[in-house]
């Protein structure tokens, strides 16, 4: 897993998978998460707009169908191909 330290994107893309995140801060960013290990110690999502695809997003599905979660899934953005901010570009 790759990590970024004290990372600060305003109005960005932000891919969680495989990242560990410590001491970073997300304004007003799209946060996207397919179902991928992640960590976030001390890290500030600040107005985000979040995106689940693929394994994550069928779990939220799952979710709304047992009634765990409200809001209708069909709603919920489908990420596209090539984000402006990919975590995975950024080791330390």
């Amino acid at each position: 897993m790759k990590t970024q330290r004290s990372t600060v994107v305003d109005n960005g893309v932000v891919v969680l998978d495989e990242t560990s995140f410590i001491e970073c801060e997300f304004s007003g960013c799209e946060i996207r998460y397919s179902g991928g290990r992640f960590s976030s110690n001390h890290t500030a999502f600040n107005s985000p707009k979040w995106v689940f695809t693929g394994q994550a997003l069928r779990t939220i599905k799952l979710l709304k169908v047992l009634g765990v979660l409200q809001g209708n899934p069909s709603d919920w953005k489908i990420a596209p191909q090539n984000p402006v901010f990919d975590s995975g570009d950024i080791t330390e």
